[in-house]
C-alpha cells in the first residue's frame, strides 16, 4: 500500500513538472525576441540625463538572422497613448557592412548608454528597435521581430 501511494505521488510530481515546464516554454515563445535586463530604469541625472540598457536577442526562429558587427539601435520608441513614437532614432546603417549571423537558437547581446537632454520628456514606457536582417543582402526583418519588451524610464529620486 505504501509503495502504491509513493508511486502515485512521484507520478503526480513528475506530471506537475512537465506541465510547468511546458507552460514556461509557451510563455517564452510569446515574449519579444529582444529582452532588456530590467523592466524599470532610473534615469541617472548629472550634466546629462543618461540610462544604460543591456539587451539580449534570442533567435527563436528556424532561420539564420543577421545583424551588423556593431549592433545599431535603430530607435528608442516611447509609448504615447496607444502609439509608439520615435524618441531617439538612427537610420539603418548605410552602405555595405559586414553582417554577422545569429543561428537558430543563438543569442546576441549588447549595451547602450543613451543620453537625453530634458528630463521632463523622459519618464514613460519605451522599447528598443534593433537592426536585424533576414538575409545577408540586408532585407530588414518585420518590426515585431526587431522590437524589445516594454520597459519604463523613471526619474531618479
Amino acid at each position: 500500500m505504501k509503495i502504491n501511494r509513493c508511486f502515485y505521488l512521484l507520478l503526480l510530481s513528475i506530471l506537475i513538472c512537465f506541465i510547468r515546464a511546458d507552460c514556461v516554454s509557451i510563455a517564452a515563445q510569446t515574449d519579444p525576441l529582444i529582452q532588456t535586463d530590467k523592466k524599470i530604469y532610473p534615469v541617472i541625472t548629472s550634466q546629462d540625463l543618461r540610462v544604460v540598457i543591456r539587451w539580449t536577442y534570442t533567435n527563436r526562429t528556424s532561420a539564420t538572422v543577421y545583424r551588423t558587427r556593431l549592433p545599431i539601435l535603430i530607435a528608442l520608441e516611447k509609448k504615447v497613448g496607444d502609439k509608439w513614437v520615435v524618441a531617439l532614432g538612427h537610420p539603418p546603417w548605410p552602405g555595405p557592412e559586414e553582417l554577422m549571423s545569429i543561428n537558430p537558437g543563438g543569442m546576441s547581446r549588447g549595451t547602450w548608454s543613451i543620453v537625453f537632454r530634458r528630463l521632463k520628456e523622459v519618464p514613460g514606457t519605451y522599447r528598443i528597435v534593433l537592426d536585424l536582417y533576414g538575409t545577408e543582402d540586408g532585407e530588414m526583418l518585420q518590426l515585431e521581430e526587431r522590437v524589445s519588451n516594454e520597459f519604463k524610464l523613471i526619474e531618479n529620486e
